[in-house]
């Protein structure tokens, strides 16, 4: 699959969106998202019935998701980061791994995650949008991402993964390394990296990473987030929505398999709420049609 796909932070995009337009309520906003997403020959957006340049909308994301919004500058939020990371190996280390300790862990790995999804959706947005004309921030979005995932590897291998254990001296010796190393980071300020050689001997080099890549397809990876995340939410309603299916017909993403594989998936889900619950037939039977009619085509 890809990164991100369980769909555990989507709600950070909702968020994001509500922030941006406070009368959205959450099903509004999916709408917003799935529209600036899956409509890509539209340049507008329908917000409140309104309409609203994509370039706009994704401008007011960018200014939440990038933490243009927070009065704290991004140095000293990167500083703070690795602060907060520092802590972390420190007291994973000290001898014994408290239950605070390990909740320290846990919610140091799930703010970091957090946040890579966020830069990296914000990644897609913008390149999504062609509004990649500013090198400087796209330069420092993909260094955000790549210094969320080393500190996520550093956490996850030189901190253990358990609670109420004593930790020995080969733990605190591998974790004394990390510790002078970010330390040292963090004294260089924001701009500084971990050096090539170091983060192969560490393990955690993600500077060939494909998705960081300029001719990544970005596009291609947020429709098919998009897509499963509709999906995912038709589940967990155990209901269909009619106007998420109706806009998988308009929205132009081509006739290739991988947008019929996903329709055809929802006409089997049709199939399942058939026999389970009172169905509109000719609407079932008028997408099937389409969908039978599309494959055809192909």
């Amino acid at each position: 699959m890809f990164p991100y796909q369980d769909g555990k932070y989507f709600d950070s995009l909702y968020q994001a969106v509500q922030t941006c337009y406070p009368d959205l309520d959450r099903n509004s906003a999916r709408d917003v998202l799935r529209e600036l997403i899956l409509s890509p020959k539209s340049d507008n957006v329908m917000i409140n019935g309104e309409p609203h340049g994509k370039t706009e909308v994704i401008r007011k994301i960018q200014h939440i998701l990038n933490g243009e919004a927070e009065q704290a500058p991004f140095a000293e939020r990167y500083h703070n980061l690795l602060e907060a990371a520092l802590k972390t190996i420190k007291h994973m280390n000290d001898g014994y791994i408290t239950e605070e300790d390990y909740e320290e862990r846990k919610k140091f790995l799930e703010s970091i995650n957090r946040k890579e999804f966020e830069v990296f959706i914000l990644l897609a947005l913008l390149h999504i949008s062609h509004t990649t004309d500013d090198p400087e921030l796209l330069k420092q979005l993909i260094y955000k991402v790549r210094s969320l995932r080393e500190l996520n590897d550093l956490i996850c291998q030189y901190t253990r993964d358990a609670v109420a254990v004593s930790t020995d001296r080969t733990d605190y010796e591998q974790a004394k390394l990390i510790y002078k190393m970010l330390k040292s980071l963090q004294s260089l300020g924001y701009g500084y990296t971990i050096s090539q050689k170091e983060k192969e001997n560490l393990g955690i080099n993600h500077d060939e990473d494909e998705d960081l890549s300029e001719d990544y397809a970005y596009e291609n990876w947020l429709k098919r987030l998009m897509l499963l995340q509709l999906r995912r939410e038709t589940r967990a309603n155990g209901t269909i929505d009619s106007n998420n299916l109706s806009a998988m017909f308009t929205t132009d993403l081509g006739k290739n398999a991988t947008f019929f594989d996903e329709i055809g998936g929802r006409i089997t889900q049709l199939r399942g709420v058939m026999r389970k619950r009172r169905f509109d037939s000719s609407r079932f039977n008028m997408l099937e049609e389409q969908y039978e009619s599309g494959k055809n085509n192909r």
